[in-house]
């Protein structure tokens, strides 16, 4: 068993708004593994909200992995918002020029992500000489935290609504000066538009200039640039979105 999580904090100024925000964001992890005498590995994952007034479990799931790659059940974000290497941050996703947070549009980081952490089926293949693929699939993909007895063939109206399958992949190569990345997502549900998105990065030491589009029933379009040098980190970014009628 391994306990850890995170906190960070963070303010900006927004402009739409007129007026400072802050930013929190904080979490409890919980893990938990096994390998058997055969090499097969078994993994939980759980995570608690430390600064939600909702939903207090975030991701959940159980993995069985093998040089096959790895099977997940449980609640998580479908594939395509896992593999994304097009946008930059300066930690994690908390705050940056492409974010859900109050810093920047609301909406913004809604379309990468995806999902609300919806139970479903995943599967994660091994690195296969810098490319990697992964497709799950949610049975209700707006739903979170749904209760056990849903098991896909309920004929709840709402389960049943929102069928979403998710594909998604990456490749980069590193070398000891220069590297790349491209990734690229699709998502696909039952009576909503398609969302599909693609992405890349070039990188020359600490240098890293990384550019991302996607079409969610709007056009999205990040441009980014950063500098890295131990542990400090300069950066910023563009990012254009139309938001209820307005860019």
């Amino acid at each position: 068993m391994d306990f850890g999580g995170f906190f960070v904090m963070g303010t900006g100024f927004a402009t739409d708004a007129d007026s400072v925000s802050f930013v929190r964001d904080g979490e409890f992890h919980i893990d938990a593994t096994l390998t058997a005498d055969n090499g097969l590995v078994f993994r939980a994952h759980l995570e608690i909200e430390g600064t939600t007034q909702g939903d207090r479990i975030d991701e959940n799931y159980a993995v069985v992995e093998s040089r096959y790659g790895k099977f997940k059940i449980g609640g998580d974000d479908p594939v395509r918002g896992t593999y994304l290497n097009g946008v930059i941050y300066a930690r994690g996703g908390w705050v940056g020029y492409y974010s859900s947070t109050n810093v920047t549009q609301i909406d913004a980081k809604a379309g990468v992500s995806g999902g609300a952490d919806a139970p479903g089926l995943f599967y994660e293949s091994p690195d296969l000489n810098g490319f990697r693929f992964g497709l799950s699939y949610q049975p209700d993909h707006d739903r979170d935290g749904a209760p056990s007895g849903d098991d896909g063939d309920s004929n709840d109206p709402v389960f049943r609504a929102d069928q979403a399958f998710s594909v998604g992949a990456v490749y980069q190569r590193k070398g000891r000066v220069m590297g790349f990345g491209v990734s690229g997502g699709y998502l696909a549900t039952e009576g909503v538009k398609d969302v599909w998105h693609v992405g890349g990065y070039l990188q020359h030491g600490g240098f890293r200039v990384a550019a991302h589009y996607e079409d969610d029933g709007t056009e999205e379009f990040v441009l980014g640039a950063r500098y890295r040098d131990g542990p400090l980190i300069l950066g910023g970014g563009y990012g254009y979105d139309a938001v209820g009628g307005d860019d």
